[in-house]
Parts: structure tokens; sequence; C-alpha cells
């Protein structure tokens, strides 16, 4: 896979950081997706969010009681996802967590990266 390096200025940075944790995106993964959507072609970036509001809306659905980590959100797609687009939508699971937290929590950690969350 190739890179690309951008600098930006402090305020440029705080303006992107702001931008990029609003729609839960790390700020790689947010850049490209500014950077494909302006080429006009919907890449994996824009699937990346499609996943992300798919997993929100497994989580508005699911029973009190239920457990689950953040790969069981998302089964079919999981194993084909790169590591940086994994970390994207974990973290976007962590920001919902956060915000809806008089609903869901961390149940328990499985292993010293993986957090078990529960509906409650």
């Amino acid at each position: 896979m190739k890179r690309i390096y951008s600098n930006y200025s402090d305020e440029e940075y705080q303006i992107i950081k702001k931008l990029a944790e609003a729609q839960g995106f790390t700020l790689s993964a947010f850049q490209k997706y500014c950077v494909m959507l302006l080429a006009e072609q919907k890449g994996e970036s824009t699937s990346i969010s499609e996943l992300i509001e798919k997993m929100y809306q497994k989580l508005d659905t699911m029973e009190i009681g239920n457990t689950f980590i953040v790969s069981s959100l998302l089964p079919d797609e999981w194993f084909t996802l790169s590591r940086n687009d994994k970390m994207t939508i974990s973290l976007a699971l962590k920001k919902y967590v956060d915000r809806n937290s008089d609903k869901f929590r961390v149940d328990k950690k499985l292993r010293s990266n993986i957090n078990q969350y529960i509906r409650y």
C-alpha cells in the first residue's frame, strides 16, 4: 500500500482533528476520506463510514444484556478490513459507548487490547 504524507499548520491540524473526531475517524482515515471524496471516487474510506453507520444501527437495536466485541458487530466485513480501518471502527465504537454510557459500558477486557462491551 502506498502512503502520502501531509504537513499542516497548528490551526489546520486542530480543524482537521475536530472534524475527524466528530465523524469517528482517525486523522489519517479522515484525510483519505476527504481526498477520495474530492476525487469523486468512493474508495475504502467511504465504505468505512457506511460500516460505522451499520455498527451504530446494530447497537441501537441490541437487546439489553447482550455482550459484544467490535468484530462481532461486523462479522462479514471484519476480516477483509485493514488494520487502520479496524482501528477507525474500534475508535468509533469507543466514542459511541462513551456518548451512550447510560446504555453501554465495558464489561471486561478479553486481552490487553480487546474490550468486551455490554448493553444494559
